[in-house]
């Protein structure tokens, strides 16, 4: 058992130095959104909820080291095994970021966004509306608390599936019920269908890829979650409604970034994605708006980690990619019926 105690100790001692690293980061960011004399300022606002466990877990399992060294070897090494972690920890976290780096902040920030967003989903207005002047005395404007959920989407980006390639290249797209007569590129179609809709809003004609593609994707979103006669409104739509339309959106969002092979929006296709969800949810109340986001974020993540390199998920992806790219070659009705049953059949499968 000497090895196995010893190991373990030292493995203690480095989940140890983690947490108190981690708690010497919400103590400074407590304190900076505070604006009291108190000691801890907000510390225990902006403290994750998985913090408080793992902290209950490094000091539990220390102690558990310590008191087990000391039985199985005798007081001796049970004092050795305090001078282990006392000193060790102080020599862990000399190696771990600073309080202050933005590997604690980041992970914070993106926690009191997530609660924020239940506290709305729950109709908790005194805290949803606490928790959001918290984020804003952080600096954080809604369309970054939005963006900080959000994880990149460059694996899909990077491989969009055999039938993106192929519709990618002005290919005739057999199964969208339509054909490609002409065979006009998409990024062409896309860029054009969206300056028509610029000039209907009464604005002249852009060449910006990533205002094009945001501006086709909106009103593409627009049109499969207004299928039943419903805006998106907040008034008509529902939180977790508009959730799972974010999450759908984010779907149809890859093969908009692929064909245009715009270098801004494969460099950040997070805000690409949050430009588009602004301007969909625009009715709905900051608030609002976050928890949409995060709620989508979550269905969309789970979507793909649960899906992963299944073929009934690559068919389903491929389905999508293929109908959206068919739709801006052709605008006909029955593609777009085509995608709000894939939302419909993807709104099922999530709420049952």
């Amino acid at each position: 058992m000497l090895i196995e105690d010893w190991v373990f100790a030292s493995i203690m001692t480095v989940l140890l130095s983690y947490q108190l690293r981690f708690s010497e980061a919400t103590l400074i960011l407590g304190r900076e959104l505070s604006d009291t004399d108190s000691a801890t300022g907000f510390q225990d606002a902006v403290t994750p909820p998985w913090q408080t466990k793992f902290g209950f877990f490094a000091f539990g399992g220390t102690l558990f080291a310590i008191v087990g060294i000391w039985l199985d070897l005798g007081w001796l090494s049970g004092l050795g095994a305090i001078a282990l972690v006392l000193f060790g920890s102080t020599l862990v976290r000399s190696f771990l970021p600073k309080p202050d780096a933005a590997h604690f902040r980041n992970l914070i920030l993106k926690s009191m966004v997530s609660r924020h967003a239940n506290y709305v989903r729950d109709g908790d207005t005194e805290r949803a509306s606490a928790m959001h002047g918290l984020l804003v005395r952080a600096g954080l404007r809604a369309d970054e608390a939005i963006e900080a959920q959000i994880q990149p989407l460059q694996a899909l980006h990077d491989s969009p599936g055999e039938a993106l390639r192929e519709s990618s290249t002005g290919e005739t797209l057999e199964e969208t019920g339509s054909q490609n007569p002409n065979k006009r590129e998409p990024r062409t179609v896309i860029r054009d269908r969206a300056n028509v809709l610029r000039a209907e809003m009464g604005f002249d004609p852009t060449n910006d890829p990533s205002e094009l593609g945001s501006i086709f994707l909106t009103k593409t979103t627009m049109d499969v979650l207004q299928s039943e006669g419903a805006m998106v409104h907040p008034e008509s739509m529902a939180l977790k409604e508009a959730g799972l339309g974010f999450a759908f959106t984010c779907f149809m969002a890859v093969p908009v970034m692929t064909v245009l092979e715009d270098a801004e929006i494969n460099k950040e296709p997070n805000r690409f994605l949050v430009l588009v969800a602004s301007s969909v949810f625009q009715f709905f109340d900051e608030n609002s708006q976050i928890a949409i986001f995060t709620l989508g974020v979550e269905i969309f993540q789970k979507a793909t980690s649960s899906g992963g390199d299944s073929d009934a998920f690559k068919e389903f992806t491929d389905q999508i990619h293929k109908l959206v790219l068919g739709y801006a070659l052709t605008g006909e009705p029955e593609i777009m019926d085509a995608l709000r049953n894939r939302f419909q059949a993807f709104r099922n499968l999530i709420t049952n």
